[in-house]
């Protein structure tokens, strides 16, 4: 996968850190015509988005220490690779929640591994309406 949409930049970044939620994400950057131009660096992509291997580099790092240790942690990811995104955190057992991004019609071998790797997987190119409601969820269950 190529590690994620567009984020939410700035104002969704503080938003989600008022409510306790940490977001680990490219950040977009948007041209004055509303086009996305491309992403902040450091670009996160296959090869450096493990928690194990973020801690490498200074910005990741930071990005990553308040997930340490978390009860709870919400993963999303498009490649069968991004189920192991979570190593390294030390998230109790059962507490990574797996939603896996099928971002295209799979065939059913496809499909099969998907589902086995993931506890929810959501086809084509669905918002993450249902990835927002899941947090929310999570922490009106945590109060």
């Amino acid at each position: 996968g190529g590690g994620g949409g567009g984020g939410g930049g700035p104002a969704a970044a503080a938003a989600a850190a008022a409510a306790g939620v940490s977001v680990i994400a490219n950040r977009a950057i948007w041209g004055a015509d509303g086009r996305m131009v491309g992403f902040e660096d450091p670009l996160i992509h296959s090869c450096n988005k493990g928690a194990v291997c973020g801690e490498e580099n200074a910005h990741f790092a930071a990005a990553l220490a308040p997930c340490k240790n978390r009860d709870s942690v919400l993963l999303m990811g498009d490649g069968f690779g991004d189920v192991n995104m979570a190593v390294g955190l030390g998230t109790k057992e059962g507490g990574v929640f797996k939603v896996g991004f099928a971002n295209y019609d799979p065939d059913e071998t496809t499909l099969q591994k998907y589902l086995e790797l993931f506890d929810v997987v959501l086809l084509g190119d669905p918002s993450l309406a249902t990835c927002c409601q899941m947090v929310d969820l999570g922490q009106e269950s945590s109060l």
